[in-house]
């Protein structure tokens, strides 16, 4: 049974446009690369959780994390803090991702992207 020519037929494009300024026209559609992609990057990220044990941050990161944040406790700027920085080294957080963290942005990556499979190609009309 052919589909109808109603459910197939495309918007028209305005004339001033060419073909492929589609993706401007309408930004809220996903095709099947970008599902990929986005999959991709997933599993590339969870891979990096995976062989990282811990991230240390810089001084200037660690004194914004304390901003944002009410519990950790970052040196202030007196006399006494700047004698004890110069015997000391900068204040620095270690931050431990949890395990299960990298094998769930594998898995989030890996579904995603089979799902990406599973879309039907974007086909030119």
């Amino acid at each position: 049974m052919p589909i109808p020519q109603s459910l197939t037929r495309r918007r028209p494009q305005p004339p001033h446009l060419p073909q492929t300024m589609d993706f401007v026209m309408n930004p809220m559609s996903i095709y099947r690369n970008r599902y990929f992609l986005a999959g991709v990057l997933l599993i590339l990220l969870g891979i990096q959780f995976r062989m990282v044990h811990s991230f240390v941050l810089n001084e200037p990161a660690t004194r914004a994390l304390a901003r944002v944040t009410s519990d950790t406790h970052v040196a202030e700027q007196s006399s006494m803090t700047d004698f004890i920085l110069r015997v000391h080294p900068n204040p620095t957080k270690r931050i431990t991702p949890p395990r299960w963290l990298g094998l769930s942005l594998i898995a989030a990556g890996v579904v995603i992207s089979c799902h990406a499979l599973a879309i039907p190609r974007y086909h030119h009309s």
